[in-house]
């Protein structure tokens, strides 16, 4: 997925191969068919400082879901580089989108989160009874769809780690702000079933570079340094 872009030359290759659109501030739009992403805006507030806009979130989540069909994804919010905190912030906010009508709900992986604390938030139940190796299979938040890895750059590198565990868990996984060729790249590798990027829209060389290693075998069978 990439950023919230209009441009018809963009739209046209995207749908040629079946990508679709991140929206953080925008009211969304889509092309028919469009796999489109509803993120909760939390990062760009973390840049600026401050905490996320609660009031803003829930207005253009109303506007989104009385005007367009249910996401691929929607993240769930969360707090930039706050691991216990930030997934208690996420458990409270699973409770309010209980009755919500999507159904694919992300929740947020940030730094030094463990798979037993992932998996009793989004099973409600003590993870000590349940829990099988790496495996919560069966037992997944009927709003929650998959994981999204968020965080800094040395926490991506548990990106494998954590596809496998969705995997596992009968959820998927998602690579957040593969930002760089090599983060493409690391993306891929992990087994993530997607990914969201805003490296193809600074240029049109770089939209037909991005298509050319989307399309391409990887050279590079290791896992590289981001």
């Amino acid at each position: 997925m990439v950023g919230e872009t209009r441009d018809s030359a963009y739209l046209v290759k995207m749908q040629e191969h079946g990508w679709g659109r991140i929206w953080v501030r925008s009211s969304p739009v889509q092309y028919e068919g469009e796999p489109w992403a509803f993120d909760n805006g939390a990062y760009g507030y973390h840049l600026a400082g401050l905490p996320l806009n609660e009031a803003a979130f829930l207005k253009r989540l109303d506007v989104a879901t009385a005007r367009c069909p249910a996401p691929y994804m929607a993240v769930l919010p969360d707090i930039v580089g706050r691991g216990e905190q930030s997934l208690k912030y996420t458990e409270r906010w699973l409770r309010r989108i209980e009755d919500h009508p999507w159904k694919s709900w992300y929740l947020c992986l940030q730094d030094r989160m463990t798979h037993t604390e992932v998996g009793t938030v989004i099973t409600g139940r003590s993870m000590v009874s349940i829990i099988d190796g790496t495996s919560v299979k069966g037992y997944s938040h009927p709003s929650v769809k998959g994981l999204f890895l968020g965080g800094t750059d040395s926490w991506k590198r548990t990106a494998g780690y954590w596809s496998s565990w969705s995997h596992n868990a009968g959820l998927l996984f998602h690579y957040g702000r593969a930002s760089t060729p090599a983060k493409i790249r690391a993306a891929r590798r992990s087994g993530a079933d997607s990914m969201d990027t805003a490296f193809p829209l600074w240029t049109r060389e770089r939209f037909q570079r991005f298509v050319e290693m989307w399309s391409l075998p990887d050279p590079q069978p290791e896992l590289e340094c981001m």
